[in-house]
């Protein structure tokens, strides 16, 4: 019997969920996007889910700021949603502010 290398699986899976769901999650309002990476999370674990959110939060916060959210409005769109503030503190609790954090990568993306 073979190994199984998970590390191809993973992509495998990412890329597939990418293909079909990717344009669809996008449009989705932000508390059922949190609900579908809360099911992911199973898949992917705490690491894999931190640096896809870390990956893919930088083009929709481009997005929101090419159409004319600034960056308070682009914060305020994550951090007062509860899931998602829950979720992200869940991931970042390691961090000393995880608020920051997502303050940090808004910068970095419009910077």
């Amino acid at each position: 019997m073979s190994k199984i290398d998970t590390g191809k699986l993973e992509k495998l899976a990412s890329k597939t969920v990418n293909k079909f769901l990717g344009k669809k999650i996008a449009k989705m309002p932000l508390e059922r996007q949190v609900k579908l990476c809360r099911k992911f999370m199973g898949m992917y674990g705490v690491d894999g889910t931190r640096t896809s959110l870390i990956k893919g939060m930088p083009d929709d916060i481009r997005d929101m700021a090419k159409n004319g959210k600034s960056s308070v409005e682009i914060k305020n769109h994550y951090w007062d949603c509860m899931p998602f503030r829950e979720l992200w503190c869940e991931l970042f609790k390691d961090t000393k502010i995880p608020e920051g954090m997502l303050d940090e990568l808004i910068k970095e993306a419009l910077g």
